[in-house]
């Protein structure tokens, strides 16, 4: 069976019941792929309702590897009056987008990048307005509207590279905003990973593709991926020019202007990441593709809660 028969037949119920349900409409559809962090669903619903200041859908497409953990995805949504689509598993069974024959099938990366694509078969091209898609593991912290951020843009997203020179510049599949009314050729958005001019991209890897081929489309590039560990601003430097870091003292001044960020550095949470100028949080890894034990996440996850506990107040 093509890969292509194989969506066509996935993607019918799920497209009619987002039409019949009215999702679609001129609000903000804010999208995210939840895998394993059910508990995560309702910060990030509470941080949303606090800070976005656009009006607003929220809805988790709902890619938990067992019955287990869909069944707590589908209760969270539930609990919280929010729409939950669940992604059929035989995606991750057979290629439903093109695989090469030595690709893994479950690897992260592919099994996000068939999870994404999904979600844009099914509802995302279907909408009449922005579209946002933000990790499972993201939170907003600060007031801040996706309209205005990608007001006169068709899109807006961080700049991967890959190769020397930046030789393959695509999107980075964490944090996306795109204007499906104004976004050329939309339907060719490929959220697929894999080799390009031999070099191995991650998720979202093929919209370098898309970058290529509609050059009239206007993207702005955010600012910024900074890397927070144990306390330190880590600004890389390796990357090409053109990827939009904020300085070492632009984000201690960000940092310090906002009350809550300098106790959340204090009890050091590993591996953190922030986005456009310390609105966003990224946890990072809750996926724990790098096999870290129990009790680590348990403390990073208790830190994020006291965090988000003290914004929300």
């Amino acid at each position: 069976m093509s890969y292509n028969f194989l969506r066509s037949l996935l993607l019918l119920p799920l497209m009619a019941l987002a039409l019949h349900t009215g999702v679609i409409e001129a609000k903000v559809l804010l999208i995210t792929h939840s895998y394993n962090r059910p508990d995560f669903i309702e910060l990030q619903a509470k941080t949303f309702q606090k800070f976005l200041q656009d009006d607003y859908e929220f809805v988790v497409f709902n890619d938990a590897p067992t019955q287990k953990l869909a069944e707590q995805v589908e209760a969270a949504c539930a609990k919280l009056g929010i729409s939950c689509f669940r992604v059929p598993q035989s995606i991750h069974q057979q290629p439903y987008l093109p695989r090469e024959a030595d690709d893994d099938w479950n690897s992260p990366s592919i099994r996000t990048a068939n999870a994404v694509q999904y979600s844009f078969d099914t509802l995302a091209f279907q909408h009449d307005g922005m579209v946002a898609i933000i990790d499972s593991d993201m939170f907003l912290i600060r007031n801040f509207s996706i309209v205005e951020y990608a007001s006169g843009y068709d899109l807006a997203a961080v700049a991967q590279w890959r190769g020397s020179d930046g030789v393959v510049k695509y999107l980075w599949n964490g944090i996306m905003f795109f204007n499906m009314q104004t976004l050329p050729n939309k339907r060719s958005l490929n959220f697929n990973c894999g080799r390009i001019m031999g070099n191995c991209t991650d998720t979202g890897g093929f919209t370098h593709y898309y970058l290529k081929q509609n050059p009239e489309a206007k993207v702005r590039f955010m600012r910024e991926q900074l890397d927070v560990t144990d306390g330190d601003y880590i600004v890389n430097s390796y990357e090409p020019e053109g990827r939009d870091y904020m300085t070492q003292e632009e984000v201690l001044a960000a940092i310090q202007s906002y009350e809550h960020l300098p106790w959340l550095l204090e009890q050091k949470p590993d591996d953190i990441q922030f986005f456009l100028h310390c609105t966003i949080l990224h946890y990072r890894r809750a996926g724990n593709y790098h096999h870290k034990p129990n009790v680590y996440h348990q403390k990073k996850t208790k830190i994020l809660h006291e965090f988000i506990e003290r914004i929300l107040q």
